[in-house]
């Protein structure tokens, strides 16, 4: 039977049932939006060691070069392998912060004796990031 438009066995949600769904899923976004950005860092971090990986190829290359032109002697420290990886390909070891695609970056060669190139990622997709640093020692 009819009453108003509604039949007489259809029911709906309760407050306390809406009420109760609602703090669920206030629960849920506190504990999943912190972690999700969370992994956002987490990933741009991953894709900065990605590019140190991609310069220490370049700074492995050059190297092979610089030892096939030379009789097989190494560059005498990291700031000379980084100055002669920029004359192969020019910033493709750049020693001041230059971006490349997604990637903001700079090496820095070790003076003296110490034949070791740092690599430093300090931006990704144009957020800062922290702690992205690779190590090249030949």
């Amino acid at each position: 039977m009819k009453k108003n438009g509604l039949m007489s066995n259809e029911k709906g949600f309760t407050l306390m049932e809406i009420i109760a769904v609602l703090v669920i899923l206030g629960i849920l976004a506190a504990i999943a939006v912190p972690k999700y950005m969370g992994l956002q860092d987490e990933a741009r971090k991953k894709a900065g060691q990605g590019q140190i990986a991609e310069v220490k190829g370049r700074l492995a290359q050059s190297l092979g070069n610089y030892m096939l032109v030379n009789n097989g002697i190494q560059p005498t420290n990291g700031s000379a392998l980084v100055t002669y990886t920029n004359t192969l390909i020019a910033a493709s070891c750049p020693t001041s912060a230059t971006t490349e695609g997604d990637f903001e970056f700079h090496c820095t060669g070790a003076g003296g004796t110490t034949k070791t190139v740092t690599i430093t990622v300090s931006e990704v997709q144009g957020t800062a990031v922290s702690g992205v640093i690779g190590t090249y020692t030949f």
